[in-house]
């Protein structure tokens, strides 16, 4: 399963919130978690939408409300798509190391 084009197997979504690692080489099963904390916090409308579609609206809920950190309009995004509260989200309960001053 390695010689497989992760944009071939996504459909629909960009490289553009990966711009800092090797697209092609990232596995939709193994960084499942990293693939879509990524896409909202730095992917378009439209890769929201495939990966919503790809990994089913459960699977992405669950992986944005685990996350370790998301982007504010992330977790503002999930709660309105998801009509979830922020007080669910593990990365808005825990408190930052080094927050941003």
């Amino acid at each position: 399963m390695s010689n497989y084009k992760f944009s071939k197997t996504i459909e629909g979504l960009s490289d553009q919130p990966f711009w800092d690692v090797q697209f092609e080489k990232l596995d939709p099963k193994k960084n499942q978690d990293f693939i879509i904390s990524r896409v909202f916090d730095r992917g378009k409308w439209d890769d929201i939408l495939s990966i919503l579609i790809y990994y089913g609206r459960n699977k992405v809920l669950k992986s944005l409300l685990n996350a370790d950190y998301l982007m504010e309009h992330s977790i503002n995004l999930a709660i309105g798509l998801f009509h979830v509260k922020p007080s669910q989200f593990k990365c808005y309960t825990q408190t930052q190391l080094h927050p941003a001053s």
